[in-house]
């Protein structure tokens, strides 16, 4: 009786998202050697609660330079929806084990039949060898160059050999 009636109150509750704490992850590129498997790199650290990640261009086998892309899930209700985060993925070209290969220089003596320098050892898997300076019958000496073809996509280019293919004349029989 003594004070007015109070009229009703109304206010508005904000309730804001939150945001992830994403300080304790990284996605740092990575770099391999070519060998034939699968490559991927990952993203590290602790995850919150909740966050969940998924890889798009991951898992290259061949020599090259990926983009790898690192998806964020998680609660886009109460949270701030989480950027793609992206990092480089570099495949390097390998090099051929060449060690147990040679082409030296080689003498044969003159018997009317076809000659030619050969590399010895063992070409390593996938690599093949051609020859320019070859296949002689005469007495001379030439240059040969033996040629190597492997998988240059993945591998390095094998530099090319060279060796002299030599044929002295016969001694004549008395």
């Amino acid at each position: 009786i003594n004070y007015y009636p109070i009229d009703d109150m109304q206010a508005i509750l904000t309730i804001n998202k939150a945001t992830y704490d994403m300080s304790k992850v990284q996605f740092i590129g990575g770099r391999f050697t070519y060998d034939g498997t699968p490559k991927s790199i990952y993203v590290t650290g602790e995850l919150p609660q909740g966050v969940t990640v998924e890889y798009t261009n991951n898992g290259k086998i061949n020599a090259n330079t990926y983009t790898v892309t690192a998806t964020f899930i998680g609660d886009t209700k109460n949270y701030n929806k989480l950027n793609d985060w992206s990092a480089s993925l570099v495949i390097d070209k390998a090099t051929y084990d060449m060690s147990g290969v040679s082409f030296k220089n080689q003498t044969f003596t003159y018997d009317k039949t076809e000659k030619s320098a050969l590399i010895s050892g063992n070409l390593p898997k996938g690599v093949e060898v051609s020859y320019v300076g070859n296949e002689k019958t005469e007495v001379g000496t030439y240059n040969v160059t033996a040629k190597f073809n492997g998988d240059s996509n993945n591998y390095h280019l094998i530099e090319d050999m060279t060796a002299t293919l030599k044929i002295n004349q016969a001694v004549p029989y008395i």
